[in-house]
């Protein structure tokens, strides 16, 4: 049976993360595209900064969970 690091090392994973600036900007259609052209392995795009930085820390604020957590 093939370990983690193995697995990984065949299927890669690619996590990037799409600054909160470009919500509602022309440049994210094509930021999401080249990268989805960039690669055929497994691709998570994660929302980061700007509004998507500011709904985790009402959401923080409102759950009262720690700063760790929240990150």
């Amino acid at each position: 049976m093939a370990t983690l690091d193995e697995k990984l090392k065949e299927n890669p994973m690619w996590v990037v993360k799409v600054g909160g600036s470009l919500l509602g900007s022309p440049a994210l259609k094509e930021w999401v595209d080249v990268l989805a052209r960039c690669t055929d392995q497994r691709l998570i795009i994660v929302p980061g900064g700007g509004v998507f930085a500011n709904a985790v820390r009402q959401a923080q604020e409102q759950s009262h969970v720690s700063d760790a957590c929240a990150h």
